[in-house]
């Protein structure tokens, strides 16, 4: 069920499982991300021109998850995933600052490594045709850069699928793409679900699980909670507070309890397999039956997981000022603006489709944008001293 790249971290780390300790692998993580950000800050240092404060703050803000964030050290993928987040952002900027197709050549060589260790990361794809359609643009020979990296950007895409099933035709004899979004996926669709839906059900399993969800929903006082007002952050609470319930305790319970029932094991590689083929079509069709309930649940979500009004209004602001920024100057801090933004948007986007918008799954992004948003104030703020 997870994708192949922290699984082959933990092992190389471990020697293959001649050492019993997690130990090897959080430390060289740390150093790894250690070395990612003293990197990373160094380039700023070069590109923006910044003080010595600048660089302080900066290398303060990038070295926060690490400090007040479990997950950015823990024995999870984040430990890994966090660096690589870094060095590939390292290289996405240095592609578009010097406009250097050598870098976008190593920007989606990294890119592609952290998705296999983190499949969120996919939005990046978004970045990175915005990258290709940005170096074509200022290319001399646009024809030739345009099929040169645009064709590396599809192969690239390609690669993930063909990597992740190699790894598990190794690992676990199935050629077979990791697959878990569809037991995410059906979570949104249930929790706008109506009783009456069972009839969009065919399929016997399919029935039983929606109404065993059903049933277990009707017993649940936050699900039946009723407020004077429908406030979108209460939605987004109730969400948050039967995600897992959803999820874990009905919908995988449930259909674990089939497979053992069968005789089989949930080790077995098919079980996922089982469990997308069922719950991915249940989610379109419940999806197409509530498009509109879905679609206000997405944008309460997306919502909250931008920080509601509070955060978002000034995210806005920053947005706009970044695409006009770009436009006027075309400078390296402007690029840097509106690449964070652009980040951070499509970041929360992906999550909050498909998950809690949870700080395990937003801080990557979010420290990005802090980062640029504080250099920038700070360099006003010293321009003005002077």
């Amino acid at each position: 069920m997870r994708s192949m790249g922290y699984p082959l971290f933990i092992k190389i780390t471990t020697l293959f499982g001649l050492i019993h300790s997690i130990f090897p692998t959080l430390f060289l993580a740390l150093v790894i991300g250690l070395f990612s950000i003293n990197q990373f800050v160094d380039f700023l240092k070069v590109q923006l021109n910044l003080s010595k404060l600048s660089v302080v703050l900066a290398t303060v803000i990038f070295l926060l998850p690490n400090i007040i964030f479990f997950n950015a050290n823990c024995d999870g993928s984040e430990c890994i995933a966090y660096p690589l987040f870094i060095i590939t952002l390292h290289l996405l900027l240095k592609s578009a600052f010097n406009k250097s197709e050598k870098s976008a050549v190593w920007y989606i060589i990294s890119s592609v490594i952290l998705i296999l260790v983190r499949t969120q990361f996919l939005f990046l794809y978004v970045v990175s045709f915005l990258l290709v359609l940005y170096l074509v643009w200022q290319s001399a020979s646009k024809k030739r850069s345009a099929i040169y990296l645009g064709s590396l950007l599809i192969i690239s895409f390609l690669s993930i699928s063909l990597l992740d099933r190699t790894y598990h035709l190794i690992v676990n004899h199935h050629f077979r793409q990791t697959e878990y979004t569809g037991s995410q996926l059906i979570v949104p669709a249930l929790f706008n679900a109506k009783p009456g839906d069972t009839i969009l059900f065919k399929d016997p399993i399919q029935k039983g699980l929606f109404d065993s969800v059903m049933t277990a929903l009707k017993k649940n006082e936050t699900y039946n909670f009723k407020f004077t007002k429908e406030y979108s952050e209460y939605t987004v609470v109730r969400y948050n507070h039967l995600y897992n319930l959803i999820q874990h305790r009905l919908v995988e319970n449930y259909l674990g309890n089939i497979w053992i029932k069968k005789g089989l094991k949930l080790v077995d590689p098919d079980y996922w397999d089982f469990v997308e083929k069922t719950t991915t079509p249940m989610a379109i069709v419940l999806i197409k039956a509530h498009p509109v309930d879905y679609g206000k649940l997405y944008l309460c979500v997306l919502k909250s997981a931008m920080g509601d009004w509070t955060f978002l209004v000034p995210f806005i602001i920053i947005f706009i000022f970044s695409i006009i920024a770009f436009i006027a100057y075309r400078n390296k801090l402007s690029i840097f603006f509106l690449v964070s933004s652009i980040l951070m948007f499509t970041n929360v986007a992906l999550v909050s489709a498909i998950e809690e918008a949870l700080t395990r799954y937003l801080f990557y992004t979010y420290f990005a944008l802090i980062s640029v948003v504080s250099i920038a104030l700070l360099k006003q703020f010293e321009s003005k001293s002077e």
